[in-house]
Formats: C-alpha cells, sequence, structure tokens
C-alpha cells in the first residue's frame, strides 16, 4: 500500500522529498514491527517446544515393579532380544531373577517391546529405530509375554526362574 501510494503521488506529480522520506520511514516501521513479529513468534515456539518436551520427559510413580526399565545407547552384556524381520529373537528366552535383558532394535522398520498384565511393566519407547536398545531388568519369578504394539502379531516372552 505505501509503495502504490507512492507510485500514484508520483505519477500526479505531487511527490516532493517530504513525502518520499515519510513512504521511505513507514516502510521501514512496516519492517521494525515485522522483525518484532518474527522474534516474539520465534521465542513463543521455543517457550511451546520447551513444554513440550518437558512434558513428554515426565515420570510415573506408584507401588513396587518387577523390573527396572530403562535406555541405553550400548548393547549390555547379558542376554539379548533382538528386533529384526519382524520377529523378537529369541522368541522366548529364559533368564535368572536379577538379569537384566536388552533388546536391540536392527530392523529397517520401528519396532518396540510392549508388555501387558503382569507383563505392562515392559514399555520400550514406541518407536524404537534401527540401533536403538531398551533394557529391562528382571526381579521377580514369573513369566512375561510382550508384543510389538506397532506390529501385534510379533510376540515375545521372557521366562524368568
Amino acid at each position: 500500500m505505501i509503495l502504490w501510494d507512492s507510485l500514484n503521488a508520483r505519477r500526479a506529480g505531487h511527490v516532493d522529498h517530504v513525502d518520499s522520506l515519510d513512504a521511505r520511514w513507514r516502510l521501514d516501521s512496516w519492517s521494525d514491527e515485522m522483525t518484532h513479529v518474527r522474534r516474539a513468534a520465534t521465542f513463543t515456539l521455543g517457550v511451546v517446544l520447551a513444554v513440550t518436551l518437558a512434558a513428554c520427559g515426565g515420570s510415573s510413580s506408584g507401588g513396587s515393579s518387577p523390573v527396572s526399565p530403562g535406555t541405553s545407547p550400548n548393547v549390555a552384556a547379558g542376554p539379548t532380544v533382538t528386533i529384526s524381520d519382524f520377529k523378537f529373537s529369541p522368541a522366548t528366552l529364559d533368564v535368572k531373577v536379577g538379569t537384566t535383558v536388552t533388546f536391540v532394535q536392527e530392523g529397517a522398520v520401528a519396532h518396540n517391546a510392549t508388555g501387558s498384565g503382569a507383563a505392562s511393566f515392559i514399555k520400550s519407547p514406541q518407536t524404537m529405530t534401527k540401533g536403538q536398545t531398551y533394557t529391562v531388568t528382571f526381579s521377580k519369578a514369573g513369566t512375561y509375554p510382550y508384543i510389538c504394539s506397532i506390529h501385534p502379531f510379533m510376540h515375545g516372552t521372557v521366562v524368568v526362574s
């Protein structure tokens, strides 16, 4: 609009130095306002992102659990369950009480390990990608079935004695 007004004024021969400076000042003011808007939007986006990430990292509290779950960037020295080719390998793993089992995602497609019932404490990240690991320490004897909730036909079991 500012530039259009200046062009119309020039065509009519009504432009003098003062009008030209006024148009430039209005254009500079608009540019300054847009800079402030961009900064405010960037700040707001940063705050929203920080709050969202903080909310995702929450923890749950409750009674005692038969395991100590966690994620690890390195494969543990103990027994492992490999997730690849739409299956858990081994499908059944026998371990002693106190053993830490590492789930290693080696497939090209995202998977997870999710237990239900007595095994509901098995909760890997929802989408483990290739190279990610998830560890669980089994502190009580029992049979703990789990699936990939993305591909429910994938089944596995940890038997703790």
